[in-house]
């Protein structure tokens, strides 16, 4: 039997993004890593809800400097629109990202600190990129969506007073996340179709 759309582009994620599910599943933890936020997880047919990417690093350290990642989704870029940088993480030499066969690619983000008395916010995690998903119109199935970061970039600011950043891909933990598309009841598909096809006449004698 051949595979559904959703099954073959699962199978083409990447093997690290795979990975990162798995080991979201095992309970790992990092000091480091993101956060893949889904404001609304179960959507109707048609419905749309916001993801947002958090950076969050070591309490022990000053601010985000900068990350470079992809969001992958096992419907491809499917349902993906209006992907935006959050500020300050939309810094310069920052990029929104491109759609790719996967989700999206190349996501960059980044915040100055340290220069011409410029001080790097300080929160964490950080919200960095926003995307809008809407579900399909149309289907008769339950859909999952698996959503997965593949982070090749992530700096961190050591301390409030130097623009010096160090990598921390070394206890990093990527980003997982689940949305559930709840097709429409069988009923509702069939009860407009059945009330035409009544005849004229038991319309009349039921009003």
């Amino acid at each position: 039997m051949a595979p559904t759309r959703r099954a073959a582009t699962t199978a083409t994620m990447t093997t690290s993004a795979l990975l990162a599910i798995a080991a979201a599943a095992h309970g790992q933890a990092a000091l480091n890593g993101v956060n893949i936020v889904v404001e609304d997880t179960t959507l109707e047919l048609g419905e749309s809800t916001t993801i947002r990417l958090e950076a969050y690093f070591d309490p022990a350290l000053y601010a985000m400097s900068g990350i470079e990642t992809s969001l992958f989704s096992s419907e491809g870029r499917t349902g993906l629109s209006d992907w935006r940088l959050l500020a300050p993480m939309d810094g310069p030499g920052t990029s929104v990202g491109r759609p790719g066969a996967d989700g999206v690619d190349g996501i960059l983000a980044g915040q100055i600190h340290g220069l011409a008395g410029i001080y790097g916010d300080t929160t964490n995690p950080m919200p960095f990129w926003e995307a809008t998903y809407t579900a399909p119109v149309a289907g008769a199935e339950p859909i999952f969506v698996d959503l997965a970061t593949e982070t090749t970039r992530f700096a961190v600011y050591l301390w409030r007073d130097s623009a010096q950043s160090e990598s921390r891909l070394g206890d990093f933990a990527e980003g997982t996340a689940r949305i559930h598309i709840v097709p429409a009841p069988a009923g509702a598909l069939v009860l407009v179709p059945a009330v035409l096809a009544m005849p004229a006449w038991r319309r009349r004698r039921e009003r």
